[in-house]
């Protein structure tokens, strides 16, 4: 498909009026307003690339099995769209199960262990995305996932945001559900939900 008619797509995309209520394109769902599943990616750009101003993609990941598939989708969109890649995870803190909670160093060493695990993940990640797009970069935050989403489309300009649909237990899928959810809601730039990878994908 020519960039024009993709372009066309997106606008028409954008100017879809905000609901629950879903609508086919393609074998693929437009979720709310702006959301195309990824499969769709290809068909709609067709090979061409976007031919003026370098694009940002924005992808929040988790590290969960949707990350590659999330990393995947965003990558053919910065191939398609001449972008950049901003890979973003969001620390979230301890979970305390004990009823008494965790005593404040070990809260801290805890919150330490995530941050450094996630840091050496982010680079993995991004050293294996550089060799499919040039231009990668990664982001480390703390905070509530809805907020740190939006914050980070801002500040970077995103001009799309990758980001998975749900996970394969049902706390995630209400956890991360929602954030989707939330996320789509407030932003401002078009959203490329991505399902979960298919048993054996990614392996």
């Amino acid at each position: 498909m020519p960039w024009r008619e993709a372009s066309g797509f997106f606008n028409r995309l954008s100017a879809t009026t905000a609901g629950s209520a879903t609508e086919r394109y393609r074998g693929g769902t437009i979720l709310g307003k702006w959301a195309v599943f990824p499969d769709q990616l290809r068909g709609l750009f067709g090979g061409n690339r976007y031919p003026a101003v370098m694009k940002t993609i924005l992808a929040p990941i988790d590290f969960s099995t949707a990350t590659e598939s999330v990393i995947d989708a965003a990558i053919d969109l910065a191939q398609a769209t001449n972008g950049r890649v901003v890979l973003l995870h969001i620390v979230q803190p301890p979970i305390l199960t004990s009823d008494y909670g965790l005593a404040m160093e070990s809260f801290q060493e805890a919150v330490t262990l995530s941050e450094k695990h996630a840091a050496k993940r982010l680079a993995e990640l991004k050293t294996r995305a550089e060799s499919r797009v040039p231009e990668v970069q990664v982001e480390q935050v703390s905070g509530s996932a809805i907020a740190e989403i939006l914050e980070a489309a801002k500040r970077n300009s995103a001009d799309y945001l990758v980001m998975g649909s749900h996970g394969h237990t049902a706390l995630y899928d209400l956890l991360v559900g929602s954030t989707t959810h939330g996320v789509m809601r407030r932003i401002q730039c078009p959203v490329v939900i991505v399902p979960p990878p298919q048993r054996g994908e990614h392996k």
